[in-house]
């Protein structure tokens, strides 16, 4: 059994592809899933499916991206029909279908070159320079792409493959082809062309709109939370592939399960998460499962941190109103908390949905809706950084509750 090197917390793209997939341990059924899905795109008059992957940050949207492209060269009946480019994560640069052409041509530069296809490289390059150079005398006048688009055509069909688009955060991508959709749509309907697997944190907006290019054109796939017994069959599948290193984390999760279920349901199932837990067992276990949490908070205030400064100051207080609350909380009683006008309140608790960090779920007992953090364990590090001495104490009763009574195994 190969042996993990390195366990990625952020930046999948980055690891050796064979500590990827050594560590891939969270989400197997849904690789699987695409795997078989693209089986079926194999025969070329297949009608093309494109996929959405949703899932909350930490999910492991990105990492499955990177797990089905290595994919594809591990199956020779996929390797011989397709490969895969993958994009950076965040493409901010797309403005217009030739931007967007370009990185997919860039990412195929890159896929020649790691594969050894010399003069192919070589001759996609230069033709994507002479494109850029009348692109950028035309100030842009090619923005629909055209030519940009007929140099990566070209080149797949000499390479007589055909390619499989990663795209992560589609929504920014979709956000900023606004203008072009269409034209996207109308290439990826094409019998044998480009296949569009692709994640977001959020269902785009977009895809919702009867009169949008790519309203029903997506298959969905939402990655849900993970269950008890399978954090702790990960937490295990890792800790055997660490070897030595593993034995602490083997020893506990048979010794002490309550606390791995009590972790477990404290962090919301976050395979991120999972990963920072895994690393703290194995390094750093505390005494109890509260100790771990603590530890496990702190690792992860850097990145709760910086996303809860990085929303504007009026929403800010929006959102500080339903995570010390916990509990869904509707509006009338978040304007109570801030001061602010229902009409205000209302305006900021969209825009906060819109971007992930809440959702609306019913209000037990009342027929109403509520607002709560999509983050489960976010909305702890939140609680426990800047809830008062009540809030905090909470969490520690809860925390023991779930390992000392709920999840004990049975005599």
């Amino acid at each position: 059994m190969t042996e993990i090197d390195v366990i990625a917390l952020y930046g999948p793209g980055n690891l050796k592809p064979q500590d990827l997939v050594a560590g891939f341990v969270a989400r197997e059924t849904s690789l699987n899933y695409f795997i078989n899905e693209l089986r079926q795109q194999i025969n070329v008059n297949a009608s093309p499916r494109h996929h959405l992957i949703i899932g909350q940050r930490g999910m492991g949207k990105t990492t499955l991206l990177h797990r089905l492209a290595i994919a594809i060269g591990e199956h020779e009946e996929l390797n011989s029909t397709f490969f895969a480019l993958t994009f950076r994560e965040e493409q901010y640069n797309v403005i217009n279908l030739h931007v967007f052409w370009r990185n997919a041509i860039e990412a195929m530069l890159d896929w020649l070159e790691a594969g050894g296809y010399e003069q192919h490289a070589k001759t996609l390059e230069q033709q994507l320079n002479q494109v850029e150079t009348a692109y950028e005398h035309e100030r842009n006048g090619e923005a629909g792409g055209n030519s940009a688009w007929r140099i990566f055509k070209s080149a797949c069909e000499q390479l007589g493959k055909r390619p499989v688009l990663f795209l992560d955060n589609l929504d920014l991508i979709l956000a900023a082809l606004k203008k072009h959709d269409w034209g996207l749509r109308d290439i990826l309907q094409q019998t044998g062309g480009p296949l569009v697997i692709s994640a977001a944190a959020a269902y785009p907006k977009s895809l919702s709109d009867k009169k949008a290019a790519f309203f029903d054109f997506f298959r969905i796939t939402t990655l849900a939370r993970l269950e008890h017994h399978e954090v702790r069959a990960c937490l295990h599948r890792l800790a055997e592939k660490r070897g030595a290193g593993g034995a602490k984390v083997i020893d506990i999760l048979q010794r002490d399960p309550g606390r791995i279920t009590a972790l477990t349901e404290m962090t919301g199932g976050n395979p991120r998460t999972l990963a920072v837990l895994y690393l703290l067992l194995e390094n750093q276990a505390g005494a109890d499962a509260f100790a771990d949490l603590e530890k496990l908070l702190d690792r992860m205030t850097p990145l709760y941190k910086a996303r809860t400064e990085e929303i504007p100051p009026q929403t800010r207080a929006v959102f500080d109103a339903v995570a010390l609350e916990w509990n869904p909380i509707i509006a009338n009683k978040i304007a109570k908390v801030s001061g602010m006008e229902v009409t205000v309140v209302n305006a900021q608790l969209k825009r906060l949905e819109n971007e992930g960090f809440i959702e609306k779920v019913p209000v037990s007992g009342s027929g109403r809706s509520g607002y709560q953090m999509v983050e489960r364990f976010f909305n702890i590090w939140y609680l426990m950084r800047h809830g008062n001495r009540r809030l905090k104490q909470k969490v520690c009763w809860l925390t023991a509750f779930f390992a000392r009574f709920l999840f004990q195994p049975r005599p």
